[in-house]
């Protein structure tokens, strides 16, 4: 594995993303109908399993996204 290769993080809605999603910095919260590609990105759908199946990506419903968000947030010092 090239160490050198960008990943990209993005979180997956099917509605317009939480704002608090918008504001954290490495992670590109976006419509489901703007994924265009999965290539070199670390996918997480949030709340729809069958288009997470259907891409071949991680699978959050809400509380686990919101979790995941506090996470992020105290991990990255509370921007």
């Amino acid at each position: 594995m090239d160490v050198k290769a960008h990943v990209e993080v993005y979180i997956v809605f099917n509605k317009e993303p939480p704002e608090e999603w918008m504001r954290l910095p490495g992670v590109r919260a976006i419509k489901a109908e703007e994924l265009v590609s999965i290539d070199k990105k670390i996918v997480l759908v949030v709340g729809d399993r069958e288009l997470a199946k259907q891409l071949g990506v991680g699978y959050l419903d809400e509380e686990e996204a919101s979790e995941l968000l506090q996470y992020l947030k105290r991990l990255l010092g509370g921007r």
